[in-house]
């Protein structure tokens, strides 16, 4: 068989490549398709949503030769409906949700989501990790759209969380430039946090009175990436709860028997949250709440 991994092919900026086409058109043996998913704002409905002709000739050689192809969620499958038949698609998620070989790592989830309640009722700070992935990329660009602003304004909130709380800790998935950063500080290099904080936007934070300007300075400390999925789920021990706009940040957690919740602004986060049954909140209709209530409060309180 020919197993193919894809990703957000679907969308209406840049058709599917034609030798992709050609490839699966020509093979003789079983195609299966792993992770076909949409990628569009999460409030565009699937009528609206006008895929190139290279992706819709696309759709139809996969409709007539696959053996299987896996969607992410019930809004791929109602998009690629418009265009083909669908009887060989199915919605089944991202594979990851079974990394771990643990089979008891749902009742963790549950001893550690007791302690995280009984944590927040006694009015102690629990040990929170966020995992960002979209502030660098939505502050370089113009006109963004609602949930992307909203996006870059949590991962702000965050970053001022981490500077508050020295019990919190932020991984980075998919930011370069703080991924070189934190090189930098592993050999032994000084990273002025005023350089992260500034790619956040928020270089005035620098030299505010509210901010402990030890907290500040410490940051880099404790902010973290990793290439390796089993050091990720270790770094994880320990931790209360983890808070994540990216699903394979939160995935990581459930994994770890950490209690997370996906704070989504796409169709793509959202669709793939809800067949998997993530826990998972709007940044839309949370970030009021966020910016009012405080972080850990306004998570709690959506996911009860």
């Amino acid at each position: 068989a020919l197993i193919i991994p894809v990703a957000n092919l679907l969308n209406e900026e840049i058709p599917v490549s034609t030798a992709l086409t050609k490839v699966i058109s020509a093979c003789e043996c079983p195609v299966l398709v792993l992770g076909l998913g949409l990628q569009a704002p999460k409030d565009k409905s699937v009528d609206s949503i006008d895929l190139p002709q290279k992706t819709i000739e696309f759709l139809r050689i996969l409709s007539e030769k696959s053996a299987l192809v896996s969607c992410r969620g019930q809004k791929t499958l109602r998009l690629c409906s418009k265009y083909t038949d669908i009887s060989s698609f199915r919605a089944h998620g991202c594979p990851s949700i079974l990394i771990s070989p643990d089979t008891s790592v749902g009742q963790t989830l549950q001893a550690n989501l007791n302690s995280y309640n009984d944590l927040v009722a006694q009015g102690l700070c629990p040990r929170t990790v966020y995992t960002v992935g979209n502030i660098v990329k939505f502050l370089s660009r113009a006109g963004l759209d609602h949930g992307s602003a909203n996006s870059a304004k949590f991962e702000q909130l965050v970053m001022l969380e981490a500077i508050k709380n020295p019990n919190k800790r932020i991984i980075f998935q998919t930011e370069p430039f703080l991924f070189k950063a934190l090189d930098m500080t592993d050999a032994g290099h000084s990273v002025p946090a005023e350089m992260i904080l500034e790619k956040f936007g928020l270089p005035h934070f620098s030299y505010s009175c509210d901010m402990d300007s030890l907290s500040i300075r410490s940051l880099p400390s404790r902010l973290l990436y990793f290439s390796s999925a089993k050091e990720w789920i270790s770094s994880l021990d320990g931790a209360s709860f983890a808070v994540s706009q990216r699903i394979h940040g939160t995935i990581a957690a459930l994994n770890a028997g950490v209690p997370a919740v996906c704070v989504y602004h796409d169709a793509r986060t959202e669709e793939l949250c809800q067949i998997m049954g993530v826990p998972s909140a709007d940044i839309n209709s949370l970030l009021p709440k966020m910016q009012s209530n405080g972080i850990d409060e306004a998570i709690t309180n959506a996911i009860q």
